[in-house]
C-alpha cells in the first residue's frame, strides 16, 4: 500500500514515515499543496493521505476538498493532523471529506486507521457466525475465511448478543437450534428490537427443519434470508455475498446522507453553522427564552475592511483569516452558544445570557481578534449587540437591531462595539 504525508515539518514527516514504513507502506512526502499535486500526478492515487491542517500555500481543509474532487482520490481515506484539536476542527474536517482529524502528539488514532485500512483491503466483510456444533463451525468458518470474510464465531445466542453490542458486523449467520437458553429465532428478535433503525444488519438463518411455517416465522421475526442444512457451500457464498453487499451499500448511503445533512447545516469553510440553520433554530431559542423568562442576546460580528484583505492578499489568504477567526470564536464561546457564519465576513452568536454579559463577551472577542494577526495580517472586527425584548417572537426584528448596531460601529470608526438594547 502507498501513503502520502503532507506536512511542512520535515521532522514530523519523518516520524509518520517511520510508522507507515513499519506497516509496509510505500511512503511519499510533500510539504505543500503544490508538491502534493505534483506527486499525485506522477504516482497516481494513494491508499492513505496524512495531511497537516497548516500548510504554507493553503489550509489542510482546502487541500482535502480539492483531493476529493479528483476521481482517483475521492474514495481514499484522508487523515488531517492538528496541534490543537477542537470540535470546530472536527466538523470542518468532516465537511472537507476527511475520515478523521487527529492530534499530532497522539498517534494512537493513526495506528487504528492503519489497521482498519489493512483490514478493509483484505476482507469482503465481517460476519457474526452463531453455531453450537464445533465441527460445523470450523468447516463453515474456514470456508468463509478463504473467501476473505472476517468471521467471529459464537456457540450461543447469549454470547452473540454480547459481541453484537460491542462490534459492528456486515452479516449475522445463525443456526436456529442453539445450545444455551435462547434459540436462533429469539436471537433474531433480540437483534431487531435493539439495533439501529437506520441500518439493519442482515441476518441469514440456517436450519435442518424445512417446514414452510418455520420459514415464515423466521422472516417475520426479521431474518433476511434462509438456507437449509446441510448447506450447499456455493449457495451459501452467493447468499452471503448479496446480503453483505446490500448492507455495505446501505451503510454508504447512510453516511452520505449524514454528510449531506451536515453540509446543509454547516458552512463548508469554517465548519460553523450556516445562515439557513440559524433561521431554522432561532425561533425555537426565542420561544424557549420567552416561556422561561430567560435572557437571550444576539452578537453580530463583521470583519473590518475584509474586501481589502482579499484584494491585497488574495482570496485564499482571506479564507484562512475567516477560518482563524471561526476557530477563535469556537474556543472562546460556550458550547450552548450558537455560532454561525452568516455570510461573507459576517458572524453571528446567539447566546443565552443578558445584554451586559453579551457586551462583555463582545469586548473580549474584539481584543482577541485584534491580537490574532493570522499570517501576520492585522485584522479587526466591529460588533453589534442586542438582547431579546419581552414578548418579542420575530427573529427578523431581533437580528435587525443587532445588525443595525454593527453598521453604527462601522460608522464610528470600526474595531468597536455598539449596543442596541
Amino acid at each position: 500500500m502507498r501513503a502520502l504525508i503532507v506536512d511542512p515539518s520535515r521532522s514530523y514527516r519523518q516520524l509518520i514515515r517511520k510508522i507507515l514504513e513499519n506497516e509496509n507502506f510505500v511512503v511519499h512526502e510533500a510539504e505543500s499543496r503544490q508538491q502534493t499535486l505534483e506527486i499525485l500526478r506522477e504516482n497516481g492515487a494513494m491508499d492513505l493521505v496524512c495531511l497537516s491542517i497548516t500548510l504554507p500555500d493553503c489550509s489542510g481543509f482546502t487541500l482535502c476538498r480539492e483531493l476529493h474532487e479528483h476521481a482517483d482520490s475521492s474514495s481514499r481515506p484522508i487523515l488531517i493532523f492538528t496541534a490543537s484539536l477542537t470540535q470546530n476542527f472536527r466538523t470542518s474536517a468532516e465537511i472537507a471529506g476527511a475520515v478523521d482529524i487527529l492530534e499530532k502528539d497522539n498517534l494512537n488514532g493513526l495506528y487504528s486507521h492503519i489497521q482498519l485500512l489493512k483490514q478493509k483491503r483484505n476482507e469482503l466483510g465481517s460476519i457474526l457466525y452463531v453455531e453450537d456444533s464445533p465441527s460445523q463451525a470450523e468447516f463453515i468458518s474456514l470456508f468463509l475465511n478463504d473467501r476473505l470474510y472476517r468471521v467471529t464465531h459464537c456457540d450461543t445466542a447469549e454470547a452473540a448478543i454480547e459481541k453484537f453490542k460491542k462490534e459492528s458486523f456486515d452479516l449475522v449467520l445463525t443456526d436456529i437450534v442453539l445450545a444455551g437458553g435462547m434459540s436462533g429465532l429469539e436471537l433474531i428478535k433480540h437483534i431487531r428490537e435493539h439495533e439501529s433503525i437506520f441500518i439493519r444488519t442482515p441476518i441469514l438463518a440456517m436450519s435442518s427443519q424445512t417446514g414452510s411455517e418455520q420459514v415464515v416465522e423466521l422472516l417475520s421475526a426479521g431474518a433476511n434470508d434462509y438456507v437449509h442444512k446441510p448447506v450447499l457451500l456455493e449457495e451459501l457464498s452467493v447468499r452471503i455475498s448479496h446480503l453483505v453487499q446490500h448492507r455495505q451499500l446501505l451503510e454508504k448511503l447512510h453516511t452520505q446522507s449524514q454528510r449531506l445533512e451536515r453540509l446543509a447545516m454547516h458552512d463548508q469553510l469554517t465548519g460553523l453553522y450556516n445562515r439557513h440553520f440559524l433561521m431554522e433554530i432561532a425561533p425555537q431559542h426565542i420561544s424557549y427564552a420567552q416561556r422561561n423568562s430567560a435572557p437571550l442576546s444576539l452578537l453580530v460580528i463583521d470583519i473590518d475592511k475584509f474586501k481589502s484583505i482579499n484584494d491585497t492578499h488574495g482570496h485564499l489568504m482571506g479564507d484562512q483569516v475567516l477560518s482563524a477567526i471561526s476557530n477563535l470564536l469556537t474556543e472562546a464561546c460556550r458550547r450552548e452558544d450558537i455560532l454561525v457564519r452568516y455570510g461573507g465576513e459576517e458572524f453571528v452568536a446567539l447566546m443565552h445570557c443578558d445584554l451586559e454579559s453579551c457586551a462583555q463577551k463582545a469586548e473580549f472577542l474584539r481584543k482577541k481578534i485584534a491580537e490574532l494577526k493570522p499570517n501576520n495580517i492585522v485584522v479587526t472586527a466591529s460588533f453589534g449587540v442586542t438582547s431579546l425584548h419581552t414578548e418579542e417572537t420575530d427573529f427578523y426584528s431581533f437580528f435587525q437591531r443587532s445588525d443595525h448596531a454593527v453598521y453604527q460601529a462601522k460608522h464610528n470608526g470600526r474595531n468597536c462595539i455598539e449596543i442596541n438594547p
